[in-house]
């Protein structure tokens, strides 16, 4: 494994732990780049995942952000999809769609800008949380499986539009959502067999890289908010990747 791929799975993970993310939308492109096998994109993204978003769980959680009543309508459906969506055999054609999808509107979501009044937390009735949040959270578990994302990407933001808790609440329920789905996913995964460890082994030292970076992201993320530069830089790398794999496709 060339040492430049550990070295940006270190630095992806500290930028993305900061706001609660694990960083699977940076992982999967970067491997992606790298012409890592399909299945192994998946499940390498997902064992980083698990690991930077525990620490997320365990950081926000220690310092008091983490609220389960804000989590749970999301993760009940997230978690059985996301499995259901590891397991599904989807082509190599239908993968890459999804993928630059994926990629593309995370990008687009990193970049976008919220005013101030957005941040602020606004009432909102237990039917809106629990159906839409169950609704919400079933359509990223999916995706999250299919793709090999943890899916708090999507979810972060739309907690942000609708001012559904306070910033440091969202991004301890976004790690919590990606923690829970990553796990889901990566069974899902395991159970085609398509990947074995021989395969795997050679990127068996990324989650120690995204361990070191997610412990120092997760530290100061709980206790600091991050610069917009953060989310603008990750969310254009995303995008050019996202470009390339279109480009790819149908050019």
């Amino acid at each position: 494994m060339p040492l430049l791929l550990f070295i940006l799975f270190l630095v992806i993970s500290t930028l993305y732990s900061l706001v609660g993310f694990g960083g699977g939308s940076s992982y999967t492109a970067i491997l992606y780049l790298t012409d890592t096998p399909e299945a192994l994109i998946k499940i390498v993204s997902l064992s980083c995942n698990i690991v930077v978003s525990a620490l997320g769980v365990v950081a926000f959680g220690r310092a008091g952000h983490l609220k389960l009543a804000i989590a749970l309508p999301f993760i009940i459906t997230s978690i059985p999809l996301a499995y259901l969506g590891g397991a599904w055999a989807i082509s190599s054609f239908v993968f890459r769609n999804l993928l630059a999808i994926a990629l593309s509107l995370s990008g687009l979501l990193m970049l976008a800008t919220h005013k101030k009044s957005q941040w602020i937390p606004r009432p909102l009735s237990l039917k809106f949380k629990w159906l839409g949040g169950g609704i919400f959270g079933g359509i990223l578990g999916l995706l999250s499986g299919l793709v090999g994302i943890g899916g708090g990407i999507f979810l972060s933001p739309a907690m942000n539009l609708a001012r559904w808790a306070t910033p440091k609440q969202i991004a301890a329920v976004a790690s919590l959502f990606i923690f829970c789905n990553s796990i889901a996913g990566m069974i899902g995964q395991i159970t085609k067999q398509e990947a074995t460890w021989e395969h795997y082994q050679n990127y068996a030292a990324l989650p120690i890289s995204v361990l070191v970076g997610g412990f120092i992201g997760s530290y100061f993320g709980s206790r600091k908010l991050p610069n917009t530069w953060i989310r603008r830089g990750t969310g254009i790398l995303v995008i050019i990747v996202a470009a390339r794999i279109w480009y790819q496709l149908y050019v």
